[in-house]
């Protein structure tokens, strides 16, 4: 059994090689007519249908904050003013959270939320925690379909406000206290929105991280119901001491699986070094260090934004060296990396976050650079574990559009049958007709030829047979 375990972990680790040096990335060198060398971009949106929403603010920041917004995968591009604050220093959008191409969210760095329903052509204020430089949101996430969770540093510099609305944006419900932990605290902060946003959600899981400049360690609150409770457990990171450490980038590729990255430490005066780890169990626990390109200096290889890509095995870190912008890639859930080599316009860019439509095409955005990424389409194994039985998982995302992906689990080599059919028994598609190894695996279902409405999968492997349902809207 040892033995197995070992081939499979050589095996994935040979599959993740190859897969990165076929990674194709492009640069993007101008957007909506302006140079991408005058941007400095940070949050970005990628929904399945195609949409792109993209914060930007000059390199030569006067106060204006802007988004880019497409359509078609990033092909053309729209640029829309959100708003100008000359007091500001920095950008002012801390991160987008996106529902289709008419309506996003911002959370900005005085505590406001915008919200445009046309595109971006106009945003209005939706609710506000502060004065100017005071009060800092740092993030907002959709957690359901009309669902929104945002937090940042508390308007009267104590502590964090969490606030959610249930109704796309047009009340807010502001938190205090959980589980007798109150919230207006002072020297507890929200996370970074320097690099990627330390907050993510999956489905209506949300996990929001906090740090405590008292030499506490960090901590996590999380919700499970689309923000209506919450649970607060401090977190004990690897590479030193569990205290003075800050999160800067946060994503779960399940309720389970997930990655930070985080500093050591928030104070100036003490050596920053970023350092990427793993949890198997929500955010409880975390891993060792993993290194993201093994015999490089941490100079030279600093993540700054690690995201999963849901659904798959894939694992995608970017950050920059002495040489400018970096990219690194896992295909077995962040067990290794293989660097990516993407292109960087010169050795002061970076690339600061992330994000992907589908399995195989996302956008890598940071300090003067936009890189498009596409990822080559293959049936890809989930885990290096042994499954015990065969298993059908529901598909995610679900419903979708056009784009899905099923996963399941074969415990021995076997002719697997994975078919699509229609309410009345045609078969639509054929994902998988081919003998599968052992593990768990992924592949995508593209819907795009196909009219709304539910559709049925079939799983066959020897006797096994197994079905479920799902559901298309356009």
């Amino acid at each position: 059994m040892k033995r197995l375990v070992l081939i499979l972990t050589l095996v994935l680790l040979v599959v993740a090689v190859s897969l990165a040096q076929q990674a194709q990335m492009t640069s993007v060198t101008t957007i909506a007519g302006d140079s991408v060398k005058l941007y400095q971009f940070r949050s970005v949106e990628y929904l399945p249908s195609g949409v792109i929403w993209l914060q930007a603010a000059p390199i030569a920041y006067t106060g204006a904050n802007y988004v880019f917004v497409s359509s078609d995968n990033g092909v053309t591009w729209f640029k829309r003013l959100v708003y100008t604050n000359s007091g500001l220093g920095s950008p002012g959008i801390s991160m987008i959270a996106a529902k289709d191409a008419n309506t996003a969210f911002v959370a900005t760095t005085t505590g406001e939320i915008f919200r445009t329903t046309n595109g971006g052509v106009k945003w209005d204020t939706v609710t506000k925690y502060s004065t100017p430089d005071v009060a800092f949101a740092d993030g907002i996430k959709y957690v359901g379909q009309d669902s929104l969770v945002a937090y940042g540093d508390a308007a009267d510099a104590q502590g964090v406000f969490v606030t959610r609305s249930f109704d796309g944006g047009n009340t807010w419900t502001r938190f205090t206290n959980f589980s007798n932990d109150s919230l207006k605290t002072d020297g507890i902060y929200a996370g970074s929105v320097s690099y990627g946003g330390a907050m993510d959600a999956y489905g209506k899981t949300a996990w929001l991280s906090l740090y405590n400049t008292a030499n506490d360690p960090p901590s996590l609150l999380k919700s499970t119901d689309g923000g209506t409770t919450w649970s607060w457990f401090r977190v004990t990171l690897p590479s030193g001491p569990a205290n003075n450490y800050s999160i800067l980038s946060l994503t779960f590729k399940d309720n389970n699986v997930g990655f930070v990255v985080s500093r050591r430490a928030y104070a100036s005066a003490t050596t920053n070094s970023n350092y990427l780890t793993r949890t198997t169990d929500g955010g409880k626990t975390w891993s060792d260090t993993i290194s993201v390109e093994p015999g490089k200096a941490h100079p030279d290889a600093k993540p700054m934004t690690v995201k999963g890509i849901r659904g798959t095995n894939t694992v995608i870190a970017v950050g920059f060296g002495s040489s400018g912008s970096k990219a690194w890639m896992s295909t077995d859930n962040g067990l290794t990396f293989s660097a990516l080599n993407p292109p960087s316009p010169n050795s002061g860019s970076d690339l600061r976050n992330l994000a992907f439509g589908s399995a195989t095409q996302g956008i890598m955005v940071g300090y003067q650079n936009i890189v498009r990424i596409t990822l080559p389409t293959a049936v890809e194994n989930e885990h290096s574990t042994i499954p015990t039985g065969f298993a059908l998982e529901q598909n995610y995302p679900n419903p979708f559009n056009p784009t899905t992906k099923i996963s399941y689990s074969v415990p021995k080599t076997s002719v697997v049958e994975l078919k699509v059919y229609d309410l009345l028994g045609r078969t639509v598609a054929t994902l998988v007709n081919s003998e599968q190894t052992v593990g768990t695996h992924t592949v995508s279902f593209d819907a795009k030829g196909l009219s709304s409405g539910v559709y049925l999968y079939t799983m066959k492997a020897g006797d096994f047979t197994a079905t479920k349902s799902l559901l298309l809207i356009k």
